[in-house]
């Protein structure tokens, strides 16, 4: 069983390794197009694709879209609504401010997948080394889920000014759309979680150190 765990251990730091030279290479292309976008949208017929996420209703925290009955009202249902309805809206521009700041969000996406992934690959060294309890494994742990917190908080501040940004140099006709806020309860949740293994950890390190101060 040892030697099955420890080749399963293996094989998750290749998968991690495999993904944070993946993530490395995503963040260096869209870092350079990032870098020389001034220059490849200079020209006149230089068009780009846009993708921000957009909330279905009228501009509030919680946009509502109401629904009209196809028929005379059956008295059955009243006030009929959809609610968090979220979408993607796309759309091509030869405007280089306007694809700046989504891309940029891209970037910095891909630089925090890039941390967990480094902080990860430091918990699988220690634990493949016969060390995971120690104190730097055990700091990462704690670092992921303050950053998965953080993240549950910010991505909503992030995307709603992204979006409230384009948004407000569109002209758009037909169904209102609004820039989307929703805190990331699952990414806290997961985060709270990954804080209530770094205690774990933490309590096997201090039992670790009383036995061997024991023996």
């Amino acid at each position: 069983m040892p030697g099955r765990a420890h080749t399963s251990a293996h094989i998750v730091k290749l998968w991690i390794d495999v993904s944070f030279v993946v993530a490395f290479a995503g963040f260096c292309l869209l870092a350079l197009w990032l870098a020389l976008s001034p220059m490849i949208m200079a020209g006149p017929n230089s068009r780009g694709d846009v993708a921000i996420p957009v909330a279905i209703g009228s501009r509030s925290i919680r946009p509502v879209v109401a629904v009209q009955e196809a028929g005379p009202a059956s008295g059955e249902v009243a006030n009929p609504r959809i609610v968090d309805g979220r979408g993607e809206l796309r759309f091509e521009t030869n405007s280089w401010s306007l694809q700046f700041f989504p891309n940029l969000v891209r970037v910095f996406g891909f630089g925090v997948v890039l941390y967990l992934l480094y902080l990860v690959r430091g918990i699988l060294r220690s634990a493949l080394a016969g060390r995971p309890f120690a104190v730097d494994c055990i700091a990462r742990i704690r670092i992921i889920g303050l950053s998965l917190i953080a993240l549950g908080f910010a991505i909503p501040f992030i995307e709603y000014s992204v979006a409230s940004n384009v948004l407000a140099r569109l002209d758009l006709a037909g169904l209102a759309i609004a820039p989307p806020f929703d805190i990331r309860q699952e990414t806290v949740f997961a985060g709270l979680l990954v804080l209530v293994l770094a205690s774990i950890f933490g309590y096997g390190a201090r039992l670790e150190s009383d036995q061997s101060l024991t023996i």
